[in-house]
């Protein structure tokens, strides 16, 4: 086996050789081009009839997303990563129009209820974070925690979503 010395010897060749690497290493990773439609949640949502038939469409637009990058991504928890999070900014637009449009709304009518209103908006947050943190706890070995965590968040952060538009008369 190799001693002492003929380690020392080539310490610095590796070193040089780690350090050609290093410009591609930190060079920035391109965007992923990510399988993310952005059109699927909204036409599930306008043909849904009921409560029931828009929770369906909670996942469609995560769901496809994964199904369109599991089998192309050489990084499949990078890829499902991605798509949790654009489901979940996509539901949290809608989250966010559906809070300012029942603000306007309890303002302009019903003033004496806005206290109530900003203290369930500004708990939500808050729940939903202890109620991700606790599911993680389920699957907190590896990355399953993460995965878990991610993928409640983006869940109810819907489901507040539609919660709220329902209670803006369906937020359509």
């Amino acid at each position: 086996g190799a001693g002492r010395e003929d380690i020392q010897r080539a310490l610095p060749r590796l070193l040089l050789a780690a350090a050609s690497l290093a410009p591609a290493l930190l060079a920035p990773l391109p965007a992923l081009a990510l399988a993310f439609d952005d059109e699927l949640l909204p036409a599930c949502l306008a043909a849904a009839q009921t409560h029931g038939a828009r929770e369906d469409c909670i996942q469609v637009a995560h769901l496809a997303c994964l199904d369109a990058e599991w089998e192309k991504a050489e990084d499949r928890i990078g890829s499902m990563t991605a798509c949790t999070q654009a489901a979940t900014a996509q539901w949290q637009v809608r989250l966010d129009r559906a809070q300012a449009a029942l603000m306007a709304w309890v303002r302009d009518g019903y003033a004496e209820n806005l206290p109530l209103l900003e203290a369930e908006i500004t708990a939500f947050p808050v729940f939903r974070d202890a109620v991700c943190a606790y599911e993680a706890r389920h699957y907190a070995h590896g990355e399953g925690g993460l995965i878990a965590a991610e993928a409640c968040v983006m869940r109810e952060t819907a489901r507040q979503a539609l919660r709220i538009e329902s209670w803006n008369g369906g937020g359509r």
